[in-house]
C-alpha cells in the first residue's frame, strides 16, 4: 500500500510538471504571437495559409537566430581567452662524431660482466622418501 502510494505520487508529479510546463509554453506562445512587431508582419489581405506561416515560424527563427548568436559569441569570447600553448623550439641534433676507439686493460672484464648470466639455476628437486609418515609416533 505504502509503495502504491508513492509510485501514485511520483506519477503526479510528473503529470504536475508536465502539465505546468505545457501551460508555462503555451502562455509564452501566447505572448509571442501577440506581439505587435509580429501582428505587424501579418497583413490582412495575406492568405490564411501564410499568416499562420508567419505567425508560426517566424519566433522559431528567431529563436533559432538568437540561440546561434549566443553560441557564437560564447564561442569567439572562448577562443579570445584561450591561453596560448608553449611551443618550445625543435632542437637540432647534429651528426654523432664517430668516437675514438680506446685499448683499455679492463676491457675484456667490462665485455665478461656484460655477458654474464644473472639467472639463477634450477633448483635440485628433494629426494622422496617412502618411510615419512604424518602419524603420530608411539613411545615406549
Amino acid at each position: 500500500m505504502l509503495k502504491t502510494n508513492h509510485l501514485n505520487e511520483t506519477s503526479n508529479q510528473t503529470n504536475d510538471f508536465k502539465s505546468q510546463f505545457k501551460a508555462g509554453f503555451s502562455r509564452l506562445w501566447s505572448k509571442i504571437q501577440a506581439n505587435p512587431t509580429l501582428n505587424r508582419l501579418v497583413r490582412p489581405s495575406m492568405p490564411p495559409k501564410l499568416q499562420q506561416f508567419i505567425k508560426t515560424f517566424v519566433p522559431i527563427l528567431i529563436i533559432f537566430f538568437i540561440l546561434f548568436s549566443g553560441f557564437s559569441l560564447g564561442k569567439a569570447i572562448y577562443l579570445r581567452l584561450k591561453k596560448p600553448t608553449l611551443q618550445l623550439p625543435i632542437p637540432t641534433i647534429s651528426p654523432l662524431s664517430p668516437t675514438p676507439t680506446i685499448k683499455s686493460e679492463l676491457l675484456p672484464l667490462k665485455r665478461s660482466l656484460e655477458k654474464f648470466n644473472t639467472q639463477l639455476p634450477d633448483p635440485v628437486m628433494p629426494v622422496f622418501d617412502d618411510e615419512i609418515s604424518i602419524e603420530e609416533l608411539e613411545e615406549d
